[in-house]
């Protein structure tokens, strides 16, 4: 775990770390996300234990911090988008898909219907699956779900489901 003071000199070592890399300064904070993105699989090498030597910590800790907390700052949160990614889930698993597959296709269809979102598509995967988890079984339609499980946002489109079925 992280002390506050390794997270407040976290972005300055690892700022110096990628600056001895590429050979020039980094000014803002934005483009040493971006330099890190474009570094190659070489440059990449040994990056984390040299920031962990600089801050006093374990290139493992160095690298998950990275990925799970530095990084994040500079993607949208896929919260921004829950109603529409519940409702594509929605629309996936109704097609009889099981959980794994259905939320494949979910960030498919959001990466489609939403080609400038910032969000990073690891993120957007884990709160997809993790709302698929939480609502339904692997192979269970939402259709079948009891209503209690379906959030707000779903609930009118079952009720409307309903009534068109019964009508027939």
């Amino acid at each position: 775990m992280f002390t506050h003071s390794q997270v407040s000199s976290f972005t300055e070592a690892l700022k110096h770390v990628v600056e001895s890399i590429i050979g020039r300064k980094i000014l803002f904070n934005c483009d040493l996300f971006l330099v890190v993105q474009k570094l190659t699989k070489s440059q990449r090498t040994g990056i984390w234990k040299q920031v962990a030597a600089l801050i006093g910590s374990s290139a493992a800790e160095v690298h998950d911090y990275y990925f799970n907390s530095w990084q994040t700052t500079f993607f949208q949160d896929p919260r921004d988008y829950t109603k529409e990614l519940k409702m594509l889930l929605y629309q996936e698993i109704s097609k009889n898909h099981n959980t794994k597959e259905a939320v494949a296709r979910t960030i498919k269809a959001f990466q489609t219907q939403y080609p400038r979102n910032t969000c990073n598509e690891r993120h957007v995967y884990q709160f997809v699956y993790r709302y698929a988890l939480s609502k339904y079984s692997k192979s269970l339609s939402i259709i079948s779900a009891p209503s209690s499980q379906l959030s707000t946002c779903n609930e009118e489109v079952t009720r409307i489901m309903f009534r068109v079925n019964n009508a027939e």
